[in-house]
């Protein structure tokens, strides 16, 4: 798998405090106009999906951590060279909001991105999104789940944005979804399997507000998977003392032969 191939090839680059740290894999299932079903699977550091040629993907996705300070871009570019020779393409996720004064950072770090040889960049913030829609020819923009793009009108008003792909709510039911992919002419991915957000993809605050940690940053503490007690404020008796607000993980796998 080109998740833990990828880690054991930056851990010689960047040692193995960051890139060995292979914490789980998740599947993920795209699903494109011209009805292939890519398999994905990531990692917490290098977020890479695809398992290269070997097992059918044609993709992988690498996920930058700025805090990250031993990942270098020369060991991405190795990787990168990698996939490429099997006929993988690397998308890098840069899906967080952007603070004004990071500006001008977000745009060099996608300046050299392109330079390695990125094939797209997934992003949440539009004004990540228009800098690479307006100033690169082959660098991919492709709209992430967290920009929470759930029905037809905002998946084609991103297409005529100058989007090449565009990742849907994980709310998004199944016959919107097929909807959405007949209809928009444009690569659809969607996640089938995984933590399921009580609000809306990239609409919560909750973590910011009681954490101190925002999702729209990639920090969510996971809030709602917390247990909280109901009080009834007429009588101050406590109702229940539970997990009220996690909701149940989302398990679509068996429904993936529907996308086809």
């Amino acid at each position: 798998i080109i998740g833990f191939k990828l880690s054991q090839l930056l851990q010689r680059k960047i040692g193995s405090k960051s890139a060995g740290r292979v914490q789980s894999v998740v599947l993920k299932l795209v699903v494109d106009k011209q009805k292939e079903i890519d398999a994905f699977v990531e990692n917490s550091y290098y977020r890479v999906t695809g398992n290269m040629k070997v097992n059918g993907a044609e993709s992988s996705i690498t996920l930058l951590d700025e805090n990250n300070k031993e990942l270098h871009f020369e060991s991405l570019e190795e990787a990168i060279k990698y996939a490429h020779l099997r006929d993988v393409k690397v998308y890098v996720t840069m899906n967080t909001i952007v603070y004004e004064d990071e500006m001008e950072e977000m745009k060099q770090q996608i300046r050299d991105l392109n330079e390695v040889g990125v094939d797209g960049i997934i992003a949440q913030d539009l004004a990540v999104f228009q800098y690479i829609v307006d100033n690169f020819i082959d660098l991919e923009a492709h709209c992430s789940t967290q920009m929470g793009i759930d029905d037809l009108e905002g998946t084609l008003l991103l297409k005529e944005a100058g989007a090449k792909r565009v990742v849907l709510s994980r709310e998004v039911p199944i016959e919107a979804v097929k909807h959405i992919r007949k209809t928009a002419d444009i690569p659809i991915e969607i996640f089938v399997h995984g933590a399921l957000c009580v609000s809306y993809s990239g609409n919560c605050l909750m973590s910011g507000l009681t954490g101190y940690r925002s999702g729209n940053r990639g920090r969510c503490v996971g809030s709602c998977r917390k247990q909280y007690e109901l009080i009834d404020q007429t009588n101050n008796k406590s109702i229940t003392n539970s997990f009220i607000i996690s909701t149940k993980d989302l398990n679509t796998i068996e429904h993936v032969d529907e996308f086809k």
